[in-house]
């Protein structure tokens, strides 16, 4: 026990070490979502400037607490104080007054964000409590909460807390089954979850948000064809959307530069449609060659810019311009694109594009040379969507799953020598990355063999990984997240027709890795 102690304190050291010099688009490391869709892009980009300025020290954890209640009180301070600033503090002090004016700082879903920041960065910044916690548990994946359906489960689970404080927690799962249904599970009381009826399967997987006006949605595409806009207040009456064709796509919410709220959302029957929530019966619609199974992303550029950008079955990718929608670019692949894309930009300030197609290459376009991409032999076809992080020791890096039955992680210093993580089946969910509690960082992904493997950046080729068996085919994308109770989650769905909760860890004395 003093030996691994020991270990576990050089290895905090050296995480902290590395952590303080993330640059400003790299900030949420530990966090799997690196962008908050019931957010402004505003309030994204402020939520970015505080894990920055909390790594490079130049905001202290008790300075967010008090500017954090200083929000909660309705007043708005700059977090970075004006006294002994270098260079470099003080224009982060400035971007925080540029951002200021156009921050809704009572926004309950920002006070929810910043107050997770604050949560994480504190136990990082206490080594007892990290020792503590590690002295009363350890790392044992195993099923904490199953949720029966009455389908196969495709769809990606969602994790989110809510504005209703009449609960003692606000935490809340949705996701969709072949049965219909999208199930909304409140942690509190899981096993009686409300369940709203489609007419067909619901492979799509749920988002989140907010809107100006308040008001909380979920918004989710179905077999049926229609787009579903369902109000948490009033869940079993929603909104929906017609299209012409199956919905695999999953919806994104945002708001453009010019103040439109707009859910995106792909059809096979070859459109994206772009919903304006003012009035949505009479949505946009991009024309493509074939039916778009690739999920949206949204992103402002660095230049400024409105940009959605998704994949096709005519095997193209499409970068659009939120301003001039007729006029996309287009990237050819050699074969369907079902992977959906990620946005991220290096610690350097370039910008990219990552995406996956079915020729058995993921894709890394640079958005300043489009035509030009970076092309990484992923071995077989690549249906899974990359994930892309920062490591401790400040690599920029990529994963994504392949057909054929590897976990790719690519360091993007020499991307065409990926290491190659052997799983037991093709890989058809997608990876996600997270620094657990034990302060051990982890690549999870799902395989067909019916596991979902916890990758240890530090040790990938161990011949023993961790991993858990969850039906016959693990191919739901993992939702990793920490509850208000600091316990330490990833939530899946599998073909046997169970919602599972998956608790990270267990008292050291539970010796059966399954409840």
């Amino acid at each position: 026990m003093k030996t691994q102690l020991t270990l576990i304190l050089l290895s905090l050291i050296v995480s902290t070490s590395a952590i303080s010099g993330v640059n400003d688009c790299e900030q949420l490391l530990s966090r799997p979502n690196t962008q908050h869709t019931q957010l402004t892009n505003t309030q994204n980009s402020y939520l970015k400037l505080i894990e920055v300025s909390l790594n490079k020290k130049f905001i202290s954890i008790e300075k967010l607490k008090s500017h954090l209640k200083k929000l909660k009180q309705g007043q708005y301070i700059n977090p970075i104080q004006d006294s002994g600033l270098s260079k470099s503090k003080l224009a982060y002090m400035k971007r925080f007054e540029s951002l200021s004016d156009k921050l809704d700082y009572k926004s309950p879903a920002l006070i929810h964000e910043l107050e997770s920041i604050l949560k994480f960065h504190s136990r990082l910044d206490g080594t007892k409590q990290i020792i503590n916690d590690l002295s009363g548990e350890i790392f044992q994946p195993h099923i904490d909460v199953t949720i029966e359906t009455h389908g196969q489960i495709g769809s990606s689970p969602i994790y989110f807390k809510t504005d209703d404080h009449l609960h003692r927690k606000n935490e809340y799962m949705a996701f969709g089954s072949d049965d219909g249904g999208l199930y909304i599970v409140h942690l509190d009381d899981p096993h009686n979850p409300v369940q709203v009826p489609t007419k067909g399967p619901i492979r799509s997987s749920p988002t989140y948000f907010h809107k100006l006006d308040g008001d909380e949605m979920i918004a989710v595409g179905s077999y049926d064809k229609n787009i579903y806009l369902i109000p948490l207040k009033d869940p079993l009456n929603p909104v929906y959307v017609p299209t012409k064709g199956t919905i695999r796509s999953s919806p994104i919410y945002f708001l453009t530069n010019d103040g439109r709220e707009i859910v995106a959302v792909g059809s096979d029957d070859g459109h994206l449609y772009l919903i304006d929530l003012s009035r949505p019966d009479s949505p946009q619609k991009i024309k493509v060659g074939r039916k778009i199974g690739s999920s949206p992303i949204h992103f402002e550029s660095i230049a400024g810019r409105d940009f959605i950008v998704f994949g096709a079955e005519d095997n193209f990718i499409y970068i659009v311009d939120i301003d001039n929608i007729d006029k996309p670019i287009r990237i050819e692949t050699g074969d369907w694109v079902h992977s959906s894309p990620i946005h991220f930009v290096t610690q350097e300030g370039r910008e990219y594009i990552a995406v996956g197609s079915e020729d058995h290459f993921l894709y890394v376009v640079s958005l300043d040379d489009p035509e030009h991409p970076i092309k990484i032999h992923c071995g077989q076809p690549v249906r899974s969507s990359p994930v892309h992080f920062v490591s401790r020791d400040g690599r920029e890096m990529l994963a994504i799953g392949s057909f054929d039955n590897h976990l790719y992680i690519i360091d993007l210093a020499d991307p065409h020598d990926p290491i190659k993580v052997e799983v037991g089946g093709p890989v058809w969910s997608s990876p996600v990355h997270f620094i657990a509690k034990n302060n051990v960082e982890y690549i999870v992904v799902g395989s067909h063999d019916g596991h979902y493997y916890f990758v240890d950046f530090d040790d990938p080729h161990n011949p023993n990984p961790v991993k858990i068996k969850i039906g016959q085919t693990a191919f739901s994308t993992p939702e990793h997240f920490i509850s208000s109770d600091d316990r330490e989650y990833i939530a899946v769905g599998s073909d046997d027709y169970n919602f599972y909760l998956i608790d990270l860890f267990a008292p050291s004395t539970n010796l059966n890795p399954m409840k």
